[in-house]
This record gives structure tokens, C-alpha cells and sequence, in this order.
């Protein structure tokens, strides 16, 4: 290894006591530490200051393309005009404390100091090689010119060393590197500097040395590197001293006086430890030969992936086990009509909510902040679609027979009805929407490097989908509520959340409201990761619930407590007792199968009259063909049985409605028990039951006292 210059690690001593300085201040008040911004603020209130040390320095920096040793083409400032965009980084940027503040006042001076004129000037919070666009240097060229400090440049290079173009890794080698200003100063307002300060020096020095000659030799390379580059990236000439010091002394517009005699004192301990042959390196050739290369680093990944796994990840694990636990439960739900009539709602969006939870990993929100975005807000969007869809459809169908009764286009509203078009309507919806979020793509990308620009607008575009959501959801509560006010009065809200709505839309609807306005502040980031974890999951929880895990939960318990019911009613008995007909035939319009009961009724007025050739006629017109008015849900072989009966009896008038029953009847029949055995999981049904059973306790005692009073 080339011996180190011995002013080299007088550097080091303010390289790692800055800190410990600011806590020295309290015992040896005469020398004090502070940053570029507050140091010229005491300048303009002082009439003489003593400069000991720089801590760090304010550099500017770009992609080297020539990969040139030579000094002179390293005036990155030459370079730079009124046209050109300039980013500024550094770790004390991607928090909001009062240093971030002070750096960005800083960054203002040292540009002011030497004339640097530009166009805009952006603030970076997030510095990383992106999986989709790649190294901001090399690849995407979103950062031409960088302002950073020489403090943050040893970590900053290996954060961002992958890259598409290069096929290797990102050095410091690859970037030419000016000063612009010290930052953080050491400086005094008298002239009496303590002995334990200069102790304290020393003491950094032997640090500094050790980390120099230790360092590339070293097994344990990832706890050192970045002293070792943080030593060597400072100019020699000038290493202990404040960079740029005539610059700021001119800039102040006072006399500053530079006084490096304690340091002194403390280097003259380790001046036979350094070759005078290395006075005068210049900083390429340090960049270019001493600095370590970036694969040394204190992590095994550039993003630190999972070291150590962050609090909230275990919560997204939770919710994808609970997503397979909806699903097992769908599966055995699946031939339920409640579950049939949401579609595609129950078996998609759980799992596009599950991706949209597993997306927030530090996976893919470190490395793919672009990806997560429009992932964000593609699946939220989506999932809305696809419910403001299913709805929709579930609004036509409640209304279907109304509106066909009172349209000619018959065939068409039953063909809108249709599953193969609620599907097809359901996909091409989530595929505009699709589409059209894509046009969000590009502002990502443009934007993702600041990660509070990035993060508001994701959370802007996800909380105007939530926020029209919320109202559609809220506008069709509310006029639900009026169509049914009556109902409501008269019959109680039991009625109006399960009998009058047997698929259970309503309930569900008001999850989603539920859902959505808890939604409002999980769109404000919170640095808590495990109450960010926890919210995450509960969102994802009540999304399940109201994507017909309600439903699910709903249809064990109709089934564990009707399970009991006295299924052997037969069809007489009901058709007989005019008041349970009655709730069963408003039942079955509700549940949309009102079709088998008209057809059941329409064959039975046949019992006293004539059945003819036109009675069959308009049953096939009205019931049996495809796409009619009350089409029945019949199997395939008894259609064609029916049709074959009708080709057979084509030239004869009168028939026999005891044929077409052997033919039809029993399927209608099973149609219409099916739909009693879930009315008879419904509350109305349990009234109709204690009335009835009441009625006949009434009937049997009434007799008895009778006898006895006579």
C-alpha cells in the first residue's frame, strides 16, 4: 500500500470527532462545530473568527466518461450553465430534522460561493438503481450532476452500484469529483485551544492510520471501507484544512484566520509513519488507486434487503396465509347462489388485494419504488372497478323483470343479464382501467428519486379512486335507502339487509364503505413500520370480508342454525297456505328465479281448462327458448325433449297438459324448492313458522276447553 500523508489523518480527526466536538463545546467552549449555513451566519455577527478544521466538504460530482487521471479535466464546475439541472443528495435529506434544513441552506451558500448558475436544482431522497430503469448515472441519465458531501460519497457510490449499461460495478472511479465548500467547520472566536482537545485529535489520527493501513488487507472489509474512503477522498494538499478556505474567506466578506497549530502538534507524533512522496498526489490518482472497490461494503445487497427484516414484513406474510384460507373456504362455497352472483369478485380481487399487500415488502417498495407505484394504484383500482361492476350488474338484475316487462328488446336485456357478459364486461372494465393508469408511468419515472414526490402522488391518485368509490358506494346506499324507506318503516332492517336482499350485496356494500374510509389515513405514510404492518393487514382482512368472506361466514351460520329445519314440506302444502306462497313468490323475485313460479302457475290453470296447441306456443315463447321474457333454467335434455314433443304434436290443437308436465314439471319443481329450502334460512320465513305453529296450538286447545265448559 502507498504510504498516507501525514495531513491526511489530521483530516480524520474532524471526519469523526464533528460530532463529538458539539458535546466538547460544553467543557472547551472555545472551539465550536457547525455547519457551512450556521457558520456564515456568525460571521456577519463576529469580528474575527479562528478556523481550525473541516469535518466534511460540499462536492459536486458527474459520471466520468473518459475515465481521465488528468487534474485539469476535473473542473466539473466549467461544465455546468443556465441550461443544466442539477440534483442534490445526501443522507441528511431522507429525514425531516432540522439538519436536513440546514444542508439544503448549505448547499445554497457553496453555489453562491462559486457562481454556479442553473437552471433547477432537485432535491434526491432516494438513491438507488431502480429494477425497471436502472443506475440514475448511467442508465436512465436522470442525474447528469450531483451535489453531495464527501461524507455521504464512500456509501452513496455502493447504494447505486448496479447498473444495465457498464456490465460491472459502479466505482468511485467512474465519477470526477470537485469541491465546492467545507460544511461542517471548526472554528473559535478565541485563541486558547485546550490540551484535551488536542488529545482528541490525536486519538482520531491513530483511528484514521489504522482504518489506512488496515483496511484493503483486512478480512473484515465491511466495517471499515467507508473510513478508508472517507480518509482518502479528501485532497491532500489540503486534507486538515478548510477546503475552499479563500473562497469562503472571500464570500464572508471578513477576515478569516486559519490556525492549524494544534494539529499540527498532534500529526508530528505520525510523521515517520508517511513517505514525502505522497505530499502532492492529486485526487484522481487517489480515486483512481486507493479507493476500495464498491463490492466491499457493510451489506450484502446495495439496498441492505432484509438486514435485518423490517417489523411490518411478518403482517404481510399473515395476509397472504389468510388469502389461501378465503380461498380454500371458496371452493367449498363456490355452488352457492351468493357466491355465484358476484362473478369474478370473489375469486380475483382477494388475490389482486394480496399482491397489492405483498407489493409494500422491502423487496420490491426498496428496489422498484416505480413498479410499486403503479402497482399500488392498479390493484386499488381495479378491485374498485370490478365491485362498482359487480354491483351494477346486481342493480340491472334485481330490476330485470321490470324492465323487460316494459321493453320490446327482450333478447337483448336477457343477454346483458347473461354470465358470459357480466364476465366480458367485468374484464374489459378492469383492462381500460388498466390501461388508462398507465399514463401514470411516466411521472413515476420521472419523479422517483425524491421519495416524498413519489410517495404524495401515489397516495393523491389512490385517495381520489378511494374518495369516488366512497361517494358512488354512499350515493347508491342512500338511494337504496329511499326506494325501500317503506319497507324499512314497516318491516324493520333485518328485512331490508337479508330477506329482501337473499344475495347479500348490501352487507357487503356496507363493508366496502367501512373499508374505504379506513383507507383515508393508510394514504398518509407512517414511519412506524409495525402500525403500518398492522393497518396493512387489517385493510386487507376487511377487504376479504366484504370480497364475500361475509357472505362465507354468513352461509355456515344459516347452515349450522337451519340445519334442523323440517325439509319435507312438500310444494301442496306451501301452494295450499296462501300467506307462505306469497312470501316465497316475493322471495323468488328477489332472488331473480320469479320464472318458475310463473310457469308452475301458468301450467296449473290448465287443470280446469282446455290446453291447446297456442297454450304451448307461448309457453316456449315466454319460458323455454333462449334469451326469453321468463326463460327457466331447464337441463339441455329436457329442452330438447320439449321441442321434440312440440314437433311432434305440430298439427294437432288440443293437447294434453299432463304430457308437457311428465316433460318440464319436474324441474320446475326442483327450481322452486331450492329456493324454499334458503327462504327457509331467512327471518321472514322463522316469523311465518311461530304464527303458523302458534295458530295450530290455538286450534287444539280451543276444543278441549270447549268440552269442558260443557
Amino acid at each position: 500500500m502507498v504510504a498516507t500523508p501525514p495531513l491526511l489523518f489530521s483530516f480524520f480527526v474532524f471526519c469523526w470527532c464533528g460530532f463529538l466536538l458539539v458535546d466538547t463545546c460544553s467543557t472547551h467552549s472555545s472551539i465550536t462545530s457547525s455547519t457551512l449555513n450556521v457558520f456564515i451566519q456568525k460571521s456577519s455577527t463576529t469580528e474575527s473568527l479562528q478556523v481550525f478544521g473541516s469535518n466534511s466538504s460540499i462536492i459536486l460530482i458527474t459520471f466520468n466518461q473518459t475515465a481521465s487521471q488528468d487534474e485539469s479535466s476535473w473542473n466539473v464546475i466549467n461544465q455546468i450553465g443556465p441550461t443544466t439541472d442539477v440534483h442534490v443528495y445526501s443522507s441528511l435529506l431522507e429525514e425531516d430534522t432540522p439538519e436536513k434544513d440546514e444542508f439544503k441552506r448549505s448547499v445554497e451558500h457553496a453555489m453562491l460561493m462559486n457562481g454556479l448558475n442553473i437552471r433547477k436544482l432537485s432535491y434526491v431522497t432516494l438513491m438507488l438503481t431502480d429494477c425497471m430503469i436502472g443506475n440514475p448515472f448511467v442508465d436512465n441519465k436522470q442525474i447528469k450532476f450531483l451535489i453531495t458531501t464527501d461524507f455521504d460519497l464512500p456509501i452513496m457510490v455502493r447504494k447505486i452500484r448496479e447498473n444495465f449499461a457498464l456490465g460491472r460495478l459502479l466505482e468511485m472511479s467512474d465519477f470526477r469529483i470537485q469541491v465546492l465548500a467545507p460544511y461542517e467547520i471548526q472554528y473559535s472566536t478565541t485563541s486558547n485551544i485546550s490540551e484535551s482537545t488536542e488529545s482528541l485529535y490525536q486519538d482520531k489520527i491513530a483511528e484514521c492510520l489504522n482504518a489506512m493501513k488496515n483496511c484493503k488487507n483486512n478480512g473484515t472489509l465491511s466495517t471499515c471501507y467507508w473510513k478508508h474512503d472517507y480518509c482518502w477522498i479528501r485532497q491532500p494538499s489540503s486534507l486538515f484544512q478548510v477546503q475552499q478556505f479563500n473562497l469562503l474567506n472571500s464570500y464572508t466578506n471578513m477576515k478569516l484566520v486559519y490556525n492549524s497549530s494544534s494539529i499540527s502538534n498532534s500529526i508530528s507524533k505520525y510523521s515517520l509513519e508517511f513517505s514525502h512522496e505522497t505530499q502532492n498526489l492529486t485526487l484522481p490518482f487517489i480515486i483512481y488507486n486507493e479507493i476500495l472497490p464498491s463490492f466491499f461494503f457493510s451489506c450484502k445487497s446495495p439496498i441492505c434487503l432484509y438486514e435485518p427484516m423490517l417489523p411490518s414484513e411478518p403482517f404481510h406474510y399473515a395476509v397472504a396465509f389468510c388469502c389461501l384460507i378465503f380461498y380454500i373456504g371458496l371452493i367449498f362455497m363456490r355452488n352457492k347462489n351468493t357466491i355465484k352472483v358476484r362473478l369474478l369478485l370473489p375469486w380475483i380481487c382477494p388475490l389482486i388485494v394480496t399482491i397489492r399487500i405483498l407489493s409494500s415488502g422491502e423487496y420490491l417498495y426498496s428496489t422498484c419504488p416505480i413498479i410499486y407505484s403503479m402497482i399500488s394504484i392498479e390493484t386499488v383500482s381495479i378491485v374498485v372497478t370490478i365491485y362498482c361492476v359487480t354491483v351494477i350488474r346486481f342493480f340491472y338484475l334485481r330490476n330485470l323483470y321490470d324492465i323487460i316487462s316494459k321493453s320490446k328488446r327482450i333478447t337483448l336485456l336477457k343477454r346483458l343479464a347473461s354470465v358470459r357478459f357480466g364476465i366480458f364486461v367485468t374484464v374489459l372494465a378492469s383492462v381500460i382501467v388498466f390501461a388508462l393508469l398507465m399514463v401514470f408511468l411516466p411521472m413515476f419515472i420521472k419523479i422517483y428519486l425524491n421519495q416524498t414526490a413519489i410517495s404524495v402522488s401515489r397516495n393523491v391518485i389512490i385517495g381520489v379512486i378511494v374518495a369516488i368509490a366512497i361517494i358512488l358506494a354512499i350515493i347508491y346506499s342512500i338511494f337504496d335507502i329511499i326506494l325501500r324507506r317503506k319497507d324499512i318503516r314497516m318491516k324493520g332492517i333485518m328485512y331490508y339487509l337479508f330477506f329482501d336482499d337473499p344475495y347479500l350485496i348490501r352487507i357487503d356494500l356496507i363493508s366496502l364503505i367501512i373499508i374505504l374510509l379506513l383507507l383515508i389515513p393508510f394514504v398518509i405514510p407512517t414511519r412506524i413500520q409495525v402500525l403500518s404492518g398492522l393497518f396493512r393487514m387489517l385493510i386487507a382482512l376487511s377487504a376479504f370480508m366484504a370480497m364475500g368472506g361475509t357472505t362465507m361466514v354468513l352461509e355456515c351460520f344459516k347452515m349450522i342454525r337451519y340445519s334442523k329445519n323440517d325439509e319435507s314440506e312438500k310444494l301442496e302444502d306451501i301452494i295450499s297456505d296462501k300467506n307462505l306462497f306469497k312470501i316465497l313468490k316475493e322471495y323468488a323475485q328477489k332472488e331473480f328465479s320469479l320464472e318458475n313460479i310463473l310457469l308452475y302457475e301458468n301450467l296449473q290453470q290448465f287443470s280446469h281448462k282446455k290446453f291447446t296447441r297456442t297454450d304451448l306456443e307461448e309457453i316456449e315463447e315466454l319460458f323455454v327458448r333462449n334469451y326469453s321474457k321468463y326463460e327457466v333454467n331447464l337441463p339441455s335434455l329436457t329442452k330438447r325433449k320439449f321441442y321434440e314433443y312440440m314437433k311432434e304434436t305440430e298439427k294437432s290443437e288440443t293437447l294434453d297438459v299432463k304430457l308437457v308436465k311428465d316433460l318440464i314439471f319436474q324441474e320446475i319443481l326442483n327450481n322452486i324448492m331450492d329456493t324454499f329450502s334458503r327462504l327457509q334460512e331467512t327471518e321472514e320465513y322463522l316469523k311465518w313458522e311461530r304464527i303458523k305453529q302458534f295458530q295450530l296450538r290455538k286450534m287444539s286447545i280451543n276444543p278441549s276447553n270447549s268440552n269442558r265448559n260443557q
